[in-house]
């Protein structure tokens, strides 16, 4: 979607080797113009009036590590991650650098307080008897 008064959001999935599913990459990009208007449409109450932009890059490659680039904009935080994820010597590994221009950790506390305010409801199971 783009030029909503909610929000802007991209969303991309590409396979570069559908034989193999080899050469995955994905791009999620979000800007909440007014959190607390998105947020009011779920059922929960904010005061977090300063916009939100996330991004999400990741992108498989031949040795099946997972390049990420990831990044956050929020108030007065501006945070970077570029990281590589992957299975070398069959154990899970992660390893990059996180940077930024500034980071406020009052701004990571009020994010922090506003993911724990989303309540997901939890799917029940139904059973039919016969």
């Amino acid at each position: 979607t783009a030029e909503t008064d909610l929000w802007d959001a991209t969303v991309s999935a590409t396979v570069g080797d559908l034989e193999r599913l080899g050469n995955l990459g994905t791009t999620l990009r979000l800007h909440f113009k007014h959190p607390a208007d998105f947020l009011k449409l779920l059922g929960v109450q904010s005061e977090i009036s300063d916009p939100i932009a996330l991004n999400w890059v990741a992108q498989s490659n031949e040795t099946a590590a997972l390049d990420i680039t990831t990044s956050i904009a929020f108030a007065s935080t501006d945070i970077k991650a570029k990281m590589i994820a992957g299975f070398p010597d069959d154990a899970p590994t992660l390893d990059g650098d996180i940077s930024g221009a500034s980071l406020h950790v009052l701004d990571i506390r009020k994010l922090v307080g506003l993911g724990k305010s989303i309540k997901v409801p939890t799917p029940t199971a139904r059973l039919n008897h016969l």
